[in-house]
């Protein structure tokens, strides 16, 4: 809808090296500019500066300005990047200046022999209206190129699920149902075993599908935390014992550090268990042979900071930007897994209003670093009573 000119409203720069000749114009554009409000510029040099340093809705330029032209300024105003709309001044019978003038990136132009204060100011509205609506579509333009991408990112997600589920679920249940089509022909002893196969796999699946649904869960902000008093140096240890099996099997040392007086904090017991979880079985599958995983925790009025550290190949710079990114998989030997862990670890970690970082151990490997505070403030996520 264009300007009316019981609406003025507008900031409007003069620039003419004829002081009658800005006169005039200021005279033709004072209904326009009651609330704006006009400028002037006597020279290409004062207008760069003002129109560089200043909002202006619009400029009104004359071509002929003394050693310089209009359409000289139009073309350094644009090649500075300075988008304000420009309405030229030409002589009477200057079409070819006129087709260079708008070529150059003026809105439009006027003779100035032919001019009335009517056709100015209609001039400077249209122009002003063509500024906008060329913002509002480049901004339209922009939100549609965001929400493509947006549906984009949301197709190869759900392709990165049906991929998940379609080759890690098919792993175990593949093994179960082969296991269950041999169980009728094996002897008592052989069938324990089966068995245990099969519990083992479907484990697997059952930890596949809750990884899932956590981090559905956590992106959608309604994962449930049951929120107490939680002894962090506890959940540590048993977090210790239950990876220690593990860690044995690899050949890797297990230890678990404590600093400072310990003190409950507000967390849920369990979701913080799962953190270290994820955190030191990841460790332990990137360690060699002989390596070392290590647990400190450090107690302080604030809360609990713990790191589980290891003395793997670590976690190359330019990929831990991505590294909590739900189904990332680096680079790294012996990767595994659906590559959830990372990100359900730091949803949890958030969801109790904590941070987590990765960066270089002292021993050469990756070091995880995560922050619990004593109290939380509003829940981010549901509590349960």
């Amino acid at each position: 809808m264009a300007l009316s000119p019981a609406e003025p409203n507008l900031r409007v720069l003069i620039v003419d090296d004829d002081q009658v000749d800005r006169l005039w114009a200021r005279r033709a554009l004072a209904p326009l500019c009651v609330d704006g409000g006009l400028g002037e510029a006597a020279d290409a040099a004062s207008a760069e500066l003002q129109l560089g340093t200043a909002e202006w809705d619009c400029a009104l330029v004359d071509h002929q300005l003394g050693a310089d032209t209009g359409l000289e300024l139009t073309q350094r105003l644009r090649a500075a990047g300075l988008r304000v709309p420009v309405v030229m001044f030409t002589g009477h019978g200057d079409e070819q200046v006129a087709v260079a003038v708008m070529k150059a990136g003026a809105t439009d132009y006027l003779s100035k022999n032919e001019r009335t204060p009517e056709g100015v100011r209609r001039a400077i509205r249209n122009a002003v209206e063509l500024a906008r609506a060329a913002r509002e579509r480049e901004e339209l333009v922009e939100q549609l190129a965001a929400e493509r991408e947006r549906l984009e990112r949301a197709v190869r997600e759900r392709d990165d699920v049906l991929a998940i589920v379609s080759h890690d679920l098919r792993n175990p249940l593949s093994t179960i149902a082969l296991a269950a089509d041999e169980l009728p022909e094996l002897d008592p002893a052989a069938v324990t075993h089966i068995a245990k196969v099969i519990r083992r796999n479907v484990k697997r699946a059952e930890r596949l599908i809750s990884d899932l649904l956590d981090i559905s869960r956590i992106e959608r902000g309604v994962l449930t935390l049951d929120l107490r008093p939680c002894d962090v140096e506890r959940v540590g240890r048993s977090a210790v014992r239950h990876a220690e099996l593990i860690a044995q099997r690899k050949g890797v040392s297990l230890e678990l550090h404590v600093r400072g007086d310990g003190g409950d904090v507000q967390a849920d017991p369990d979701r913080l268990s799962q953190v270290l979880d994820n955190l030191l079985s990841n460790a332990i599958r990137h360690t060699p042979e002989g390596g070392r995983v290590l647990l400190a925790i450090e107690h302080s009025a604030e809360g609990a900071q713990l790191e589980v550290r290891d003395t793997g190949p670590g976690v190359p710079s330019e990929e831990r930007a991505r590294l909590f990114d739900r189904f990332y998989q680096t680079g790294r030997k012996n990767e595994g897994g659906a590559g959830l862990g990372l990100a359900i670890a730091k949803g949890l970690v958030e969801a109790h209003q904590g941070s987590i970082t990765v960066g270089d151990a002292p021993e050469g490997g990756a070091r995880f670093t995560f922050h619990i505070p004593r109290t939380l403030a509003t829940p981010t996520y549901a509590a349960t009573p």
